[in-house]
Parts: C-alpha cells; sequence; structure tokens
C-alpha cells in the first residue's frame, strides 16, 4: 500500500484521470437510466444487478480517485493524511471540495524534489 501512495502526480495527469472517471460515470449513468425508465416499480430483476454494478464502480473509483488526490497532495508538498482529511471531508460536505479543486488543479505543485520525491515534470 505504501509503495501504491509513494510519489508525487502533478496536475495533467490528475485532470486526465478526472475526466476519465467522469466519462466513464456518464456512460454508466446512461446506462442506468435507460434501465430503470422501464422499471414497473415492483420487482428487481435486471434492476438488482445494475445496483450492484453500479456500488462496485463507485467504490472502486472512489479508491483509485483517493490515491491519485494523496499522491497530488504529495505534489503540493502535503501530508497523506491531509489528504485523506480532506478527501473525506468533501466526500460529506460540498465546502471543502472547491478547496479540494484549487489544491489539485490550480495550484502548481512544489518546484523541485520534496519529501516525496523528485518532481515528476522534471
Amino acid at each position: 500500500m505504501q509503495k501504491l501512495i509513494s510519489g508525487r502526480m502533478h496536475r495533467q495527469p490528475y485532470i486526465v484521470a478526472q475526466f476519465v472517471f467522469l466519462a466513464v460515470l456518464f456512460v454508466y449513468s446512461c446506462i442506468y437510466m435507460e434501465e430503470f425508465a422501464n422499471w414497473d416499480g415492483q420487482s428487481l430483476d435486471g434492476q438488482g444487478s445494475v445496483i450492484m454494478i453500479g456500488v462496485a464502480l463507485f467504490l472502486i473509483f472512489a479508491a483509485i480517485n483517493l490515491v491519485f488526490t494523496i499522491r497530488r497532495f504529495h505534489d503540493l508538498d502535503r501530508s497523506t493524511v491531509s489528504a485523506v482529511g480532506w478527501y473525506c471531508a468533501s466526500v460529506l460536505l460540498a465546502f471543502p471540495v472547491f478547496y479540494l479543486f484549487y489544491l489539485t488543479i490550480c495550484k502548481k505543485g512544489t518546484d523541485g524534489a520534496n519529501q516525496y520525491g523528485p518532481d515528476p515534470l522534471a
């Protein structure tokens, strides 16, 4: 696990990963809406599998996104605990999402090497 979250990630791959996540979730949402458009409200024959796939996708993407956010915070010379704290807060509260957006998308990483490794752009 330590090897998975060690190192740094600069803005570009982080942004690309976020767009990939959004695209996959958008496609899944379209499938989800199509499946539930004809639902009679009684049985969950086909809908149960769609719901389970949705929950599995959410959990997988949340875990991968947390790892990417930790690595992005490392590029900003912030700790893993700080990243996890902000990530959990952003899930629970709407306001920290804007600060998390600012840190991960808008703010430039530390120039040169920091305590988490060399500069990924160097």
